[in-house]
């Protein structure tokens, strides 16, 4: 049994991850570019599987802490909640709900890159959160 932590799909957001920050635009441009072909980049995750579970019998909190990459997943997730159609005023103007079978199939097959960071430390992925943040402004 895990600390109640905010999850996002199969993620645990750390406590010093910033809010949700992209608009619908920002979120369809996102998911445009992943149906254009153009490379999504990576998400890190800590993962704590490798190493040694806890006295108490868990893994450490640490564990599926979504480090980088909250916004992209976040658009991942709605559009396949429907929250928003791709491609609006053109011929290919579409809903998640509009694909067909087939072409569910092929949007999960999506690549993004997933690094994952092994540690148990809170200090140390609160590190590497502050370094991405600073490289980003």
């Amino acid at each position: 049994i895990r600390d109640p932590q905010p999850m996002l799909g199969p993620y645990f957001i750390p406590p010093f991850q910033r809010p949700l920050v992209w608009t619908t635009a920002q979120q369809t441009a996102f998911l445009e570019s992943a149906y254009l072909g153009i490379t999504l980049g990576a998400i890190i995750v800590a993962d704590a599987l490798n190493l040694d579970m806890q006295p108490n019998g868990r893994f450490a909190k640490t564990d599926r802490w979504l480090l980088d990459g909250q916004q992209r997943v976040n658009a991942l997730i709605n559009f396949s909640k429907d929250a928003f159609p791709v491609f609006v005023g053109t011929e290919c103007e579409h809903r998640y709900s509009d694909l067909t079978t087939v072409e569910k199939r092929r949007f999960h097959s999506i690549q993004i890159g997933i690094i994952r960071v092994t540690s148990g430390s809170i200090e140390f992925c609160r590190e590497i959160y502050a370094h991405i943040s600073q490289v980003r402004r």
